[in-house]
């Protein structure tokens, strides 16, 4: 192949280096921008989150906040066939305060706090309210009575029955069962009352007669009576597990374990999860169960899957005053501050949510008391805002229901200052993404176009320069056959007239060009001789680290070289170190030298007296005193130290900063407390880079700390490090 073929002309290299290099110039740029955009967003999401969570769990009111949180914990359920309306009561709850209802009823308003107030529940939204009826104390469980308005109660410890009136609330003594009894339910078309303990009974009404229909393997949690399809229904004692009774031996003929209703949104990697029902009825009118758990739910028991759908979350206390208190203001928050989710949440159980007050509106909304599960990853987050009490951020999180959020977390506190709940803000953060990357690609479509003018001004540029160039290299090669005299004239443009009157004054001064090629290569060698005697005279002596055994150690620290000479140095003799800090000159070359000409001098009077300080003192009085600031012998016994200026010798106490050490005297040596170091350090060295001791038996290991520490601070700086032995 012939090799002119590989060669290119000027405009091919134009645009070869040029189109690369802006093309280059503009991706950099592009990068640089959405990273430097996308970090600023999202700090600003970060503060923004942070302030939102912490607004909210400061206007919470923990002890609300509490009751909001407590489930209902329904006793039983009743139906009453005069208005179809459900009965129930929670055994924690007295008069009413759990919904924030006052009663006119005075003897409510005074009733003993193990009385339980009755609550009517709608069966078609699940709407509790209290009503002025309370439980006679003692009795824990109800029954639907015969007639309408009629309620039969249950004391499940002596085993008595009574009936109720829903209208004027007056009790009448009905029999008297077998004790303990657990639950009992109504067969209203038969006039039966069935009894659950440690056997199943069948009481008939209108008789009064008891009849045992066998004994009980289980303990039944509540009895719901099918009065259409003669079944008796029953829960487990953990309330997980729906149990079909027979009527004429009281065996169990069917159970079905309890599961969640898988949501229409629900990924196809969701898996149902166990469900605790407290109370069970069979409501004839809509021929389905219903029972209490965390809401009125409608339950199937075929499948034994759990539904919620329809019913208000947490007995319709969503509506009530205690909830709505905190909900508007939090769904106001979220309005105007345009961010995804504002909620409370309870984490129980290493990773189970409980959601409280949920400011957010439509199909995303929270019901109060559901359920979710927190991502393995976030766990530790959550863990802290709880141990910590702190404010926690997490990283973008792509969640299955939520989608993609970034979230802040405050933890809600109360009187005591422990946590009882955390709010939480979150912000989907798909939209900002979404922007930033429109931001990339516009930045990518104006580069695309700049490249696209710039390749077509290249070219035209090339071209222009090209016909200059030729007449240019035509003269160059006739100069390059002997004829020095060939001259080149261009009159535009300036660059290229320029180009040529410099080409003509080349050719007829080139052996003036020759001579000073040859005096600057001269300069150079002298410079490069210069410094290289510098790199010599500013080397370190032989010395590094101390013998094995010494509790000392010395070197330099920080940007040092021939550029920035040490200032100081340390010779040895035996178990004996001298070392020096001093104020080297300006030029590189003499502080070099004036370092080595004391270096010298102090190894030979080591080598003279011996390392006796007695002596040294003496010999060190008056050497070199406008230049060395402090002249320290490092023994075993002590260190003995002159200094002729303050603020160079300091004690690194355990864990604490360095304390300045004043009046010393040479003849004496000096030791700091057990367990401190003591520092010889140059002025301007930084001791605010000097790590913290925490024990260490050995001077190196500070030293070699403290220079990873200070490796690109300046001035540089010599250090002498000694830890005195306990």
């Amino acid at each position: 192949m012939n090799r002119s073929k590989l060669r290119l002309s000027l405009q091919s290299l134009l645009l070869l280096a040029l189109l690369p290099a802006l093309a280059l110039l503009i991706v950099t740029y592009a990068a640089h921008s959405y990273t430097g955009l996308r970090d600023i967003i999202i700090r600003g999401f970060e503060h923004k989150l942070l302030a939102i969570s912490s607004t909210t769990a400061s206007f919470i009111d923990p002890s609300d906040h509490l009751k909001l949180m407590e489930p209902l914990a329904s006793g039983a359920l009743a139906l009453d066939p005069a208005d179809g309306s459900l009965w129930s009561f929670d055994r924690r709850t007295v008069h009413g305060e759990f919904f924030e209802v006052e009663s006119t009823d005075s003897s409510i308003r005074d009733a003993d706090r193990t009385a339980g107030v009755l609550l009517k529940i709608r069966p078609t939204d699940g709407l509790a309210t209290p009503s002025p009826l309370r439980l006679p104390v003692g009795f824990n469980n109800i029954a639907a009575g015969i007639e309408p308005g009629e309620l039969f109660v249950l004391n499940g410890t002596t085993g008595e029955v009574l009936s109720l009136s829903t209208l004027t609330g007056a009790t009448q003594k009905v029999l008297n069962l077998e004790p303990p009894l657990t639950g009992f339910a109504t067969d209203r078309a038969h006039r039966h009352l069935y009894a659950s303990g440690r056997h199943l009974d069948r009481v008939d009404l209108r008789t009064g007669q008891v009849q045992r229909l066998g004994d009980l393997r289980i303990r039944c949690r509540d009895l719901a009576c099918d009065e259409t399809h003669q079944r008796l229904w029953t829960l487990s004692p953990r309330g997980d597990t729906l149990l079909e009774l027979d009527l004429t031996n009281g065996a169990v003929r069917h159970s079905t374990k309890l599961m969640t209703e898988k949501p229409a949104t629900a990924p196809e990697t969701w898996q149902p999860e166990p469900v605790t029902l407290n109370a069970l009825i069979y409501d004839p009118a809509s021929n389905r169960l219903l029972a209490t758990s965390r809401s009125l739910v409608a339950v199937n028991p075929e499948t034994g899957v759990v539904s919620a759908k329809g019913f208000l979350s947490a007995f319709g206390r969503e509506i009530g005053p205690a909830y709505l208190r905190y909900a508007a203001p939090m769904r106001r928050i979220t309005h105007r501050t345009n961010i995804t989710f504002l909620y409370t949440q309870l984490v129980t159980d290493h990773n189970r949510i409980t959601y409280g007050i949920d400011g957010t509106v439509g199909e995303n909304h929270s019901p109060l008391l559901s359920l979710d599960t927190v991502p393995e990853t976030e766990v530790p987050l959550i863990q802290r805002v709880f141990t910590a009490r702190q404010s926690q951020v997490t990283d973008m999180k792509v969640w299955d229901k939520w989608g993609l959020l970034k979230s802040a977390f405050t933890p809600i506190l109360d009187t005591l200052g422990v946590p009882i709940a955390m709010a939480g803000a979150d912000v989907d953060v798909s939209t900002v993404r979404f922007e930033t990357r429109r931001a990339l690609v516009v930045t990518f479509s104006v580069g695309a176009i700049l490249l696209v003018i710039g390749g077509l001004l290249t070219l035209a540029i090339a071209r222009q320069i090209n016909r200059p160039l030729f007449r240019i290299k035509s003269a160059a090669l006739q100069v390059a056959a002997g004829d020095y005299q060939q001259t080149v004239e261009i009159g535009q443009p300036r660059e290229f007239h320029e180009l040529a009157r410099a080409f003509n004054d080349a050719t007829l001064d080139l052996g003036r060009n020759f001579q000073h090629l040859r005096e600057t290569l001269s300069k150079g060698r002298a410079a490069r001789d210069r410094r290289a005697l510098t790199r010599r005279l500013a080397a370190e002596p032989i010395l590094r680290l101390p013998p094995a055994g010494l509790p000392w150690a010395w070197g330099a620290i920080g940007a040092t070289g021939p550029t920035a000479p040490i200032p100081g140095g340390a010779t040895t003799h035996g178990a004996h170190a001298l070392v020096w800090c001093h104020r080297p000159p300006a030029d590189p070359l003499a502080a070099a030298a004036r370092r080595a000409e004391i270096g010298l001098t102090a190894a030979a009077l080591m080598a003279r007296h011996h390392g006796e300080p007695a002596a040294l003192a003496a010999a060190l009085a008056g050497l070199f005193a406008a230049e060395v600031d402090l002249w320290g012998l490092l023994t075993p016994s002590g260190a003995h130290v002159i200094t002729r200026r303050p603020g160079l010798v300091h004690r690194v106490p355990v864990g604490a900063v360095p304390i300045p050490v004043a009046e010393l005297d040479f003849s004496a040596p000096f030791r700091p407390p057990p367990g401190e170091a003591l520092l010889l350090a140059s002025a301007g060295a930084p001791l605010s880079k000097l790590p913290a001791l925490a024990g260490a038996d050995q001077a190196a290991a500070l030293l070699a700390a403290w220079h990873d520490a200070t490796s690109g601070e300046t001035p540089a700086a010599y250090a002498v490090v000694y830890y005195p032995t306990a």
